[in-house]
């Protein structure tokens, strides 16, 4: 319009729109990171609580598979007390995140608080993640032999 006023702040519309995002990108890289660390170690935990039970209960299970148990019965009773104990941590979880979602809404970029997909994306992700944690327990007490389990105590 006057060619005599003079330029500032020249940028290109990609520099302009990273100067933008910047502000919410990397307290959304910084929980990410931090929500695939807790991931890791609710895994972990799971693992650890789940095989200290297979260890404590080596004897229940060496008489259970001495009386005739089969192995995929004592497999799914300890896939089952993981999953029991996961279900209730998502739904107390759950309950949380619908309650502390409120404080996230400023760096949520193009997805609602309340988004139906996420909270199941989320829950699916997780329930992976506890079946593969409680499967290696699970399966080291279905290979249980009942003559060492039954001689060890």
């Amino acid at each position: 319009m006057d060619p005599e006023l003079p330029l500032f702040k020249i940028a290109s519309l990609d520099q302009i729109v990273s100067s933008s995002t910047s502000k919410t990108r990397f307290p959304a890289l910084s929980l990410s990171l931090f929500a695939l660390i807790a991931l890791f170690l609710s895994a972990i935990g799971v693992y650890g609580v789940l095989a200290y039970t297979v260890a404590q209960s080596r004897h229940d299970i060496g008489v259970r598979m001495a009386l005739g148990a089969q192995q995929g019965q004592v497999l799914r009773l300890f896939l089952g007390q993981g999953v029991r104990w996961a279900t209730i941590g998502g739904c107390i979880g759950l309950i949380a995140a619908l309650f502390l979602v409120r404080f996230m809404r400023s760096i949520l970029f193009e997805v609602s608080a309340y988004d139906p997909r996420v909270f199941v994306a989320v829950g699916i992700g997780l329930s992976i993640v506890v079946l593969c944690a409680c499967f290696i327990p699970a399966l080291r007490a279905a290979k249980v032999d009942p003559l060492i389990a039954l001689k060890s105590e």
